[in-house]
């Protein structure tokens, strides 16, 4: 993929006995990183992940436990419709001028 990466550091979240398994958290992103749109404007082009998007799927499947099992299976998120343009609205109907 053509843009810079940062460098990943796992999660804080992560337990004493766990441990980061780089070759399945490579894994996981090259196989989202491989998929196609199939419809509208994008279609037949790949999926290319945003950081913030990349650093989460690398915590989920590449935190592993002792036992080799995942330590997270379940993730809750949520993104804020146009937050910039809120803040932007914000700042200019409480300027005084």
């Amino acid at each position: 993929m053509g843009r810079a990466k940062k460098k990943f550091k796992p999660t804080r979240f992560m337990l004493p006995d766990s441990r980061y398994d780089k070759a399945r958290a490579d894994h996981a992103v090259a196989f989202i990183e491989n998929l196609k749109h199939t419809k509208g404007v994008w279609a037949g082009q790949p999926f290319y992940l945003l950081d913030w998007q990349e650093e989460l799927i690398r915590n989920v499947f590449g935190v592993i436990k002792k036992n080799g099992y995942r330590q997270f299976n379940t993730v809750f998120i949520e993104v804020p419709k146009k937050s910039g343009q809120y803040q932007a609205g914000q700042r200019k109907k409480h300027r005084a001028d």
